[in-house]
């Protein structure tokens, strides 16, 4: 078991009820009452460090691999604590000189003060570093949103070479080139100064200490997002260049592998220009080097690979293909033009290309264009393959809990309120199937309340909202408590494309049949009852509040003067 399974399996445990500990899923402690943040690190000899022979550099790694906790974080480190444990005689006059000198630059570089700490007679060297900030708030883990971009700071892989040196890894170095992979072991260009730009612009991060692609899957892991990396974007220094092509690295090497401590995060698109335009001015090198998003592996490959791709709006689609470093010529194809385009994109794939149909927020021919293609494409023999993808009809149903049952599924529900009905009373009757809908954000309400008036509260039904994506909501409840959740939030909660599923248990409401009711209606007024009398009447036969019926009255009232 490694230290991160023991932590995630016992030690979480400990801290439920501590909000402030972040779960034991972050590097640091948050007490936002007080603005404090702290952070612990231990280093021991043989493990984070070869030996003690030169006590300057390993002091100063010590130091600067703690505050990057901080940093990170978007967090100026202003204390720290040091614990350690020494080996009997390694503490003599000399040795203690270079450790107060060391702590006394690196205090002064970075602006920290010593305020504690203990030290202790061991077996093995070992050092605990405690660093302290204040702050309102902090850059947390898992917190990444979909379309972010993926930056890193500074070069990767530096620190691993000079590791690597250290055990007498390469042979035949220069020694300046040794040298400096060395220090860069040993003195991590950290950047300091960046835990501005951090705090105002990511919105997760993490520093590189255990490997480039071992910390981005600490950054996501609890996030049910993908990501992709661009390995020819990975910052490399020309140095380490060299090496790669002298010894043929393996692209592991500088990607599994930490003790880079730059700081690696995700922030939105819209800032790209003004991040690059504050990393210049602070001489901080920034790479974007990936994106958060929900594509596959697959997916990426096909769309490599094909000669021309259809988009429901290329737009949008740009902004994808861009994003995965894809230079693919586009043609647009939506439910406007599909007829037309189809024919022209036919004979192209008779003359042999490939090619790609992508939707702009669905999966194409469920409720997005491409019928018309897929038909023509069989009707000619021509291979259509499907790249499985986030579908939200099929998703939705796998977590309903009405998976396995029949169901059918409608597209968007129609906005005239008897067609509606007509759907309602067709499914209550025949009580088979689970209906499966799309509604827009703008209408979720009025269809809940629509659906109010013919099923009954008894059962629940569900509704899910973005899912695959950052904000994925599945809520199961009768109709009232969806109306009473959506309406206890402020309106800017009303956001996304919803899917609707309506169970086949959900029966129709008692003395409610609103066909029923509409018929009855016409016989008072074709026999001159008042109108409120009328709505009187039928409310107390009907178990139906006044309200509901008032404007169905006024309308029929309207269409039987005419006749």
């Amino acid at each position: 078991m490694n230290e991160f399974d023991f932590i995630s399996k016992y030690l979480s445990k400990l801290a439920i009820n501590n909000t402030n500990a972040k779960k034991l899923n972050d590097d640091v402690f948050f007490d936002k009452r007080n603005k404090l943040v702290l952070s612990v690190d231990t280093y021991n000899e043989g493990i984070h460090f070869i030996n003690f022979k030169n006590p300057k550099l390993i002091i100063k790694k010590i130091i600067r691999s703690s505050i990057s906790d901080l940093i990170c974080k978007g967090v100026k480190p202003k204390y720290y604590f040091v614990s350690s444990g020494i080996r009997k005689g390694l503490l003599n006059k000399k040795s203690s000189e270079i450790l107060l000198k060391s702590l006394r630059e690196e205090q002064k570089k970075f602006n920290i003060k010593i305020s504690g700490g203990d030290t202790t007679n061991a077996k093995t060297l070992s050092f605990t570093i405690v660093s302290v900030g204040y702050a309102n708030k902090i850059v947390e883990r898992n917190k990444a949103k979909k379309n972010d971009d993926i930056y890193v700071t500074g070069n990767i892989g530096d620190s691993y070479i000079g590791l690597q040196i250290l055990k007498k890894k390469f042979a035949n170095l220069p020694p300046k080139i040794k040298k400096n992979f060395i220090k860069k072991h040993y003195l991590p260009s950290i950047p300091y100064k960046y835990y501005k730009v951090i705090k105002k612009y990511a919105n997760t991060s993490i520093d590189i200490s255990d490997g480039l692609v071992s910390d981005l899957n600490k950054l996501i892991n609890r996030q049910k997002t993908n990501y992709c990396i661009y390995e020819n974007k990975i910052p490399l220094s020309n140095k380490l260049k060299f090496l790669i092509k002298k010894y043929n690295l393996k692209k592991e090497n500088y990607l599994f592998n930490g003790d880079d401590y730059q700081i690696l995060f995700t922030a939105p698109k819209k800032h790209r220009n003004q991040l690059f335009k504050i990393s210049s001015k602070m001489s901080q090198k920034i790479t974007i080097i990936g994106n958060i998003n929900d594509i596959s592996k697959r997916a990426i490959d096909i769309l490599s690979g094909v000669d021309l791709i259809a988009s429901e709006d290329t737009r949008h689609s740009k902004k994808l293909l861009n994003s995965i470093g894809i230079k693919v010529k586009q043609i647009s194809y939506h439910k406007h033009n599909e007829a037309k385009i189809s024919d022209k994109l036919i004979q192209l794939l008779i003359d042999g290309k490939n090619i790609a149909l992508i939707s702009d927020a669905g999966t194409p021919t469920l409720s997005d264009p491409g019928d018309n293609l897929i038909r023509k494409s069989i009707q000619k023999g021509i291979t259509v393959s499907p790249i499985p993808g986030p579908s939200a009809i099929t998703t939705a149903l796998s977590v309903s809990g009405h998976g396995s049952e029949n169901f059918l599924f409608i597209g968007f529900l129609p906005r005239k309120l008897s067609n509606k009905e007509e759907i309602f009373r067709e499914h209550i009757k025949n009580n088979n199937y689970t209906l499966v809908f799309f509604e827009s954000p703008n209408r979720v309400l009025k269809t809940l309340k629509d659906i109010k008036n013919i099923y009954s509260d008894e059962k629940n039904l569900i509704i899910t909202r973005e899912l695959t994506k950052i904000y994925e909501e599945v809520n199961d409840h009768s109709v009232e408590g969806h109306i009473k959740n959506l309406t206890s939030n402020n309106s800017e909660k009303i956001k996304g494309e919803y899917v609707f599923i309506i169970p086949a248990t959900l029966k129709k409401k008692e003395n409610k049949d609103y066909f029923e009711i509409e018929q009855f209606m016409v016989t008072l007024l074709k026999n001159d009852i008042t109108y409120s009398k009328a709505i009187k009447v039928t409310s107390s036969i009907y178990k139906v509040n006044k309200s509901q019926i008032y404007k169905k009255y006024i309308k029929l009232a309207k269409k039987l003067n005419k006749d």
